[in-house]
């Protein structure tokens, strides 16, 4: 290891977050924020910006914003009981609060936290499984970049729910790689305290395998990352902490692949998509709010994955736990593919009428110039409209 090589590790994380600040300096105002401020010829230059170019949906939706601005203005902000006493806010906030938990629960950050414990598991040598690390890492940047090409394209329901399926039969592949390695494994003896098996054994923190040999065969004994308690019977060229097997075995790449693929069709949609749909659902009155209160649920939901992996590995065996993963995952799937609507090119103003019970023409979905015609739409502001004559 490299010399004082973790504050290498902590310093290159501040590139990225340069090469974002760089890119902030180059956005325009929100039109929304420029509507409230009665800069309306602003907000329609930010929205040709944004768009690409002039057009009727620009209009259009610079009058939904203003239209939508005037009503914010009136009623004020709400409240967290006013969304939930409002039936469509209610539903809409139910689904928001759903997708943000089935991200952390499809068990992604267990995957993100743990990768290097997983790939050792699989019987890959410390050394090598920090690289390979950075290998499984890399494919979740790849998938980020493909779903950049594929959410106006293809749709977030759409997106979303090929990514969450891919992922459910990828969380299934991978309990299925470590029930084959589980089969195939060292045969372990535990001494003391520790456990009798091979996996058991790799993820308790007090023990480590030790290769007896001959008659004494495998065994999981008293130890540390240091070497084993009692180094005398188990000498350091026989002990491996936190490994299960001596080299990696064909259920161990297909465990690496797994990974790879489950990140590579995570990182598309269900990585993006949550926060793009929380971003569009909710009433601009509420959105505030709502918004807290998913992010809020993301976030117990990441810390109660990453308190419990290690001890769901050790309770119900790794194939288990992501085992679990996966059928909480298709359970997810099923609820989004019954009440998830459609929002590509839905003006945000329109998206509440999503979740209201249909009336006819109320909001028209999917056209093709990528905007809705909303009956009853305001025309644009008077002012912007002299200047475009």
């Amino acid at each position: 290891t490299t010399p004082h090589g973790w504050r290498w590790m902590l310093g290159l994380g501040a590139v990225p977050a340069a090469v974002q600040f760089l890119g902030l300096l180059m956005l325009p105002e929100s039109p929304r924020w420029l509507v409230r401020q009665d800069r309306q010829r602003d907000a329609l230059d930010a929205l040709v910006r944004l768009r690409g170019g002039m057009g009727p949906a620009v209009l259009n939706e610079l009058a939904e914003v203003d239209k939508g601005a005037r009503e914010t203005a009136s009623e004020g902000s709400g409240t967290l009981i006013e969304a939930l006493r409002d039936p469509p806010v209610r539903a809409a906030l139910w689904i928001g609060a759903s997708l943000q938990a089935a991200q952390q629960l499809s068990g992604v950050n267990s995957i993100m936290y743990y990768t290097a414990s997983i790939l050792r598991m699989a019987g890959f040598s410390r050394s090598d499984s920090i690289w390979l690390s950075a290998a499984v890492s890399f494919c979740n940047f790849l998938g980020s970049c493909i779903g950049l090409r594929l959410v106006e394209t293809t749709g977030r329901r759409q997106l979303l729910l090929g990514s969450l399926a891919l992922v459910v039969l990828l969380l299934g592949a991978l309990g299925g790689a470590f029930y084959a390695a589980v089969a195939v494994s060292h045969d372990v003896h535990g001494e003391g305290a520790c456990p009798g098996s091979c996996f058991g054994c790799s993820l308790d923190e007090g023990c480590g395998v030790c290769d007896g040999g001959g008659a004494q065969g495998w065994r999981c004994v008293p130890g540390d990352e240091d070497g084993a308690r009692n180094s005398s019977a188990c000498p350091g060229s026989a002990y491996d902490y936190q490994h299960c097997a001596a080299d990696p075995t064909w259920p161990g790449w297909l465990i690496l692949a797994a990974l790879c693929g489950y990140l590579l069709v995570f990182a598309p949609g269900m990585g993006p998509m949550p926060w793009t749909i929380c971003s569009e659902i909710f009433p601009v009155h509420v959105r505030g709010v709502c918004n807290s209160l998913t992010t809020s649920v993301n976030w117990i939901c990441n810390f109660a994955v990453a308190m419990t992996f290690l001890t769901l590995q050790g309770a119900v065996t790794p194939h288990g736990t992501f085992a679990l993963y996966a059928g909480l995952a298709l359970a997810y799937w099923a609820f989004f593919y019954a009440r998830l609507p459609e929002t590509k090119g839905v003006p945000l103003e329109a998206v509440p009428a999503l979740f209201q019970p249909q009336r006819g023409g109320a909001a028209r979905r999917g056209s093709d110039e990528g905007f809705v015609a909303v009956q009853g739409a305001a025309e644009p502001p008077d002012d912007v409209e002299e200047e475009i004559r």
